[in-house]
């Protein structure tokens, strides 16, 4: 460490406590988002100044540790059979939700099935690249799912990759 440089390693110690909560807990508008309780006023203690960032760490912990569980119990429903209505049908099924006689369920849509197939057969056995695929689709004038017209690498991209086409439910 180089002299002179005590105070200011010091000051940025006792700050860094207000930039973990800035940075590491924002809300869903994308602002800054009190750890502690809003009405506590927050003191100068170095008590307090260390208590900031390990409740940022345990925040972040947490919601971790949530999605996690979230992520295990969408897995367990989807092998006992039940179909997650948090997350949309892949493309190729559609959602028909539960009525009180049966669960909900994904069922086979034709026309999208039949373009969820030449897309990975165009990827695997043709060797075709995302964008030429895209710009293949485009110029057959294949509609999209929500008949947009054009293809984007990204929409093609999004299903190649989604884990549902292998057997995976998370």
């Amino acid at each position: 460490m180089y002299a002179g440089r005590g105070r200011e390693s010091s000051r940025d110690a006792r700050h860094a406590g207000s930039d973990a909560r800035q940075d590491l807990v924002r809300d869903r508008a994308g602002g800054p988002r009190d750890l502690l309780d809003r009405n506590r006023e927050l003191a100068a203690a170095p008590e307090d100044q260390l208590l900031l960032p390990m409740q940022g760490v345990i925040a972040e912990y947490e919601r971790e540790k949530i999605l996690e569980r979230y992520r295990r119990g969408k897995l367990h429903k989807a092998h006992q059979g039940h179909v997650s209505v948090l997350s949309g049908a892949p493309s190729g099924y559609g959602y028909i939700p539960a009525t009180a006689t049966d669960a909900a369920r994904y069922e086979i849509l034709d026309r999208e099935a039949r373009i969820v197939k030449r897309v990975f057969h165009l990827l695997v056995n043709d060797h075709q690249s995302i964008g030429a695929i895209a710009r293949l689709l485009t110029t057959e004038q294949i509609p999209t799912r929500r008949d947009v017209g054009k293809w984007e690498r990204a929409v093609v991209w999004a299903r190649v990759r989604n884990p549902a086409y292998t057997g995976q439910a998370a």
